[in-house]
């Protein structure tokens, strides 16, 4: 083809099939590779003289690309060489290359050109991956007249996609997370990995990881829920960012996250504390116990305490007298993962149970013996309208006399226990 004649077709397509500039510019580097016109146009009348070229032979094995070379001719009248490729043996071959010099003896066929490939349909753009072709070089004289000569058919297969890594492995209860492995690809072609996770083996993948390296063989799926099963697959890519077939898939399981506790109970109650038990968790990695509580008025849940794996008792000493709190447990593994609450528990707060009654001596006050029984002594209170009110005698059981008291006085109970701390004080009570 003449420089004229590509003149011509470049634009003929760009006038029949182009729908923008981005298209020209296609079918303008489709036609490159022909050369610029350094040399005569060539002729449709043989060279009967020239030998055929000798030394033609193409190499396999690269990426999207078959590398050509053969012997420079030792006739002077030699101009230059064309390239003819075709998708089978016997044709039909097609030019791609014009070389305009004898000593012009090397082609790299990338595939940007317009001649039959062997996928259907595609007309440019570059050789696809594991595609063979034959090629055919002649030679041509100062007039372009191609020898005439039966020329020498050598073919040449591109690089097949890389091949998927071997000694992929998954490594399940972990964390929140799945850590992969495999061995380094041995082709040097390969210049990455691309990982894919489904939640079933025969689902969709979709890709979770593009790793840069050949040498980087190592990825941590992580942020994964508890217990949740995966499969990953990984491929090798190739410098042109193709990736080949994948692994077979691999399952993997996240850790999951303890038991619920169970048995949840109350032990044992005095003023202003409760005492829970429940039964030891089974894991065999528990770091422990946290113990919640929502006062019947509150929104907000509060933590009462945290506690080793070998505790399954544990008691709450800020609670009101007579006040209802609904206690939950959640357990805790070596790492960090939390279980789901606990069956609620809801109880009251043991009370003082007390009573004041006005006679004909005084007031006479009475409380709960159960209460009474956790307190060394029990401080009573005449009740001030604002701020605390004024101890007016103690009692070492659960009833006292106030002489001076009237109807319509007010009182509270403060217990002190053996330890001489002081349990919260009572509701206040009026004199009936």
């Amino acid at each position: 083809m003449t420089r004229g004649a590509q003149l011509a077709a470049f634009a003929l397509v760009a006038a029949l099939g182009c729908a923008s500039s981005l298209d020209l510019a296609r079918v303008k580097d489709a036609i490159e590779p022909l050369g610029p016109e350094a040399g005569p146009a060539l002729s449709d009348s043989p060279n009967v003289a020239l030998a055929k070229v000798e030394g033609v032979r193409a190499m396999s094995g690269e990426l999207n690309a078959i590398p050509l070379r053969w012997d420079a001719s030792r006739e002077a009248e030699v101009a230059g060489y064309v390239v003819d490729r075709a998708p089978n043996a016997d044709g039909p071959f097609a030019l791609i290359a014009r070389l305009s010099d004898r000593f012009r003896t090397v082609y790299v066929d990338s595939g940007r050109d317009l001649a039959p490939k062997r996928i259907a349909g595609k007309a440019s753009g570059g050789l696809a991956h594991a595609e063979t072709y034959y090629y055919r070089v002649r030679a041509f004289d100062g007039g372009g007249r191609i020898a005439a000569a039966e020329p020498s058919i050598v073919s040449g297969t591109t690089a097949a996609k890389p091949a998927p890594p071997s000694g992929v492995q998954a490594y399940s209860h972990l964390p929140r997370r799945i850590a992969l492995r495999w061995q380094p690809a041995s082709d040097p072609k390969v210049t990455g990995y691309v990982v894919s996770r489904s939640p079933s083996p025969s689902g969709t993948y979709a890709i979770v990881a593009n790793i840069e390296g050949r040498h980087q063989t190592v990825f941590l799926d992580e942020r994964l829920p508890d217990l949740g099963v995966f499969y990953y697959r990984v491929a090798s890519l190739d410098a042109t960012g193709a990736a080949g077939d994948p692994s077979g898939a691999e399952r993997a399981v996240t850790k999951g996250e303890p038991l619920p506790p169970t048995g949840l109970r109350v032990a044992s109650q005095s003023i202003g504390a409760n005492e829970l038990r429940w039964e030891a968790n089974v894991e065999p990695d528990l770091r422990g116990y946290r113990l919640l509580r929502r006062r019947a008025d509150a929104a907000e849940i509060e933590i009462v305490a945290q506690l080793p794996a070998n505790t399954t008792r544990a008691s709450d000493s800020a609670v009101v007298p007579g006040e209802r709190v609904t206690y939950r447990l959640v357990a805790i593994d070596a790492d960090g993962l939390l279980s789901s609450a606990s069956d609620p528990l809801e109880i009251s707060a043991l009370d003082y149970g007390l009573r004041a009654h006005a006679a004909g001596d005084g007031v006479r006050l009475g409380w709960d013996a159960s209460a009474q029984a956790g307190f060394l002594e029990t401080r009573v209170l005449l009740a001030a309208a604002i701020g605390s009110g004024n101890e007016i005698g103690r009692s070492a059981s659960a009833e006292f006399l106030h002489r001076e008291g009237k109807r319509g006085a007010r009182y509270q109970l403060i217990g002190v226990r053996k330890d001489g701390s002081e349990a919260p004080a009572s509701k206040v009570v009026e004199a009936e």
